[in-house]
């Protein structure tokens, strides 16, 4: 991740797309959910390129709408909407919940208003300016504009400049916009006094977030998952590998394609500590493309895939790790049954179970193993939701002498629900968290064990490594 700060008196964020459409010439103020007229900033997406539309493009059409939506014009006053309705300079729509809105462009350029979003335009020459004062907006463009033309999607508060073809903008407040692109580069700015002051580079599989707080702009970039691709832009992508990371058999160079190849073999047999041994020496340079391009993915003939991740390992960590996915897949989303395999300084693990739109959700089994621990192995069984631990579970350890150990316990949220509501010593933080403890020997026998007990924190979040953060 990289983060870019300074002081900043007007600020923009602008996304700077080569390819949208001159057609985009002529919005306005919003109609269901209205914006003011003064802003103290601006927030940006510009694009510029060779245009096929002619230079007397004025409007955009209003191309299909669903649920509530309203459009007003540069007075603000309230039009009737109707299918393929002329948006003109000016214009502004708006969009209740599970309410959306398409604009067209030509055939090959799309823009979509989500849900209790608001949009505006002004037209300057040939220059666009989208003024999304909340919400979100996609983007999807093929064919690039004239070296004269330029689109803007802005906020007020701050400046982004984006270059790409498909993506998505998200303005939560006044403070803070949000640029994920899903394919090409782009280039975040922080503008100053109309100068730009800082940049960043944004690639497909990567966002940006931006924000002017008090005076202090910020912009960090970082991967996200497909998981964070929301709905109502995963409707509009006509390939789901664009949202996804792409079957990469013919994209990343052969010695590294035979790598995947072989972790894929690995995970069929099971062998996950070869894949571990193969994750502890380095994934022969896969690790950069996935930082660089996103998650990549190799499918199999028989429906499953290969999948390598780069995710914060937990909780407590913002360091970013790889980590390995071989299992079902849906349109290039974690969709089924797999396993999830990861390595850390001081243990190994997989997880094994349902996964359901990209994260595991419902029961798994998580075998962790700590060669250097007197209990070398841990296995946990029971139901994650979204990654964290929900309900009970039940958690076996292997110790290296022979010995086993059971025990229960429950989560709420991914944190432990203690047996006690104090903790185990006064001024400390650890909580009993579970009485029932049965103890073996290594012939099986089970050993008294009454009064024992098992003690955690439980202010951390558990569950799958990776979606615990």
């Amino acid at each position: 991740m990289c983060k870019h700060s300074m002081k900043c008196h007007i600020s923009k964020i602008v996304v700077i797309i080569l390819a949208f459409s001159a057609a985009l010439q002529g919005c306005g103020k919003s109609g269901t959910r209205t914006a003011g007229d003064s802003v103290s900033g601006e927030s940006s997406v510009t694009a510029g390129g060779d245009s096929v539309l002619a230079d007397t493009a004025a409007s955009i059409a209003l191309s299909r709408t669903k649920g509530t939506v309203a459009v007003s014009d540069a007075g603000q006053k309230p039009l009737p909407v109707f299918e393929n309705m002329q948006v003109y300079d000016g214009y502004g729509v708006g969009t209740e919940a599970q309410s959306y809105a398409w604009m067209k462009l030509d055939d090959a350029r799309l823009a979509k208003l989500d849900e209790s979003s608001s949009v505006r335009t002004s037209l300057d020459g040939k220059k666009l300016q989208l003024w999304l004062d909340e919400g979100s907006l996609f983007f999807n463009i093929d064919r690039p504009l004239q070296d004269d033309e330029s689109l803007e999607i802005r906020s007020s508060s701050m400046v982004t400049g984006i270059r790409g073809t498909a993506g998505w903008v998200h303005v939560p407040d006044a403070e803070h916009m949000e640029v994920y692109i899903l394919e090409g580069t782009v280039e975040c700015r922080i503008e100053q006094d109309g100068k730009a002051a800082d940049s960043a580079s944004v690639s497909g599989g990567e966002m940006a977030r931006l924000s002017c707080v008090q005076g202090e702009t910020a912009i960090n970039v970082e991967t996200f998952q497909s998981a964070d691709v929301p709905a109502f832009v995963r409707e509009e992508i006509r390939d789901e590998e664009e949202i996804n990371s792409r079957d990469v058999s013919d994209s990343l160079p052969a010695e590294q394609t035979d790598l995947m190849e072989k972790i894929a073999q690995l995970c069929r047999e099971e062998d996950y500590g070869g894949v571990q041994d193969i994750l502890r020496d380095g994934i022969g340079g896969i690790e950069q493309t996935v930082s660089k391009a996103g998650p990549q993915i190799l499918m199999q003939e028989d429906g499953r895939g290969l999948g390598i991740y780069m995710v914060p390992f937990s909780s407590t960590s913002s360091d970013r790790t790889v980590m390995i996915y071989y299992g079902d897949y849906q349109n290039g989303i974690r969709q089924g049954n797999g396993t999830w395999i990861g390595v850390q300084s001081m243990l190994d693990f997989y997880a094994t179970g349902q996964w359901n739109n990209d994260r595991p959700d419902g029961p798994q089994t998580v075998v962790e193993e700590y060669p250097d621990s007197q209990a070398r192995i841990r296995t946990y069984t029971g139901t994650v939701a979204g990654g964290p631990w929900e309900g009970e579970i039940d958690v076996w350890y292997d110790y290296a002498d022979g010995h086993r150990m059971n025990y229960k316990a429950a989560f709420a949220g991914g944190k432990y629900i203690p047996v006690e509501p104090e903790p185990i010593a006064e001024g400390n933080d650890l909580y009993f968290i579970s009485y029932d403890v049965s103890v073996y020997s290594p012939d099986g026998t089970a050993l008294n064990s009454e009064g024992s007990g098992e003690t955690r924190r439980i202010d951390v979040v558990e569950g799958i490594y990776g979606f615990i953060n």
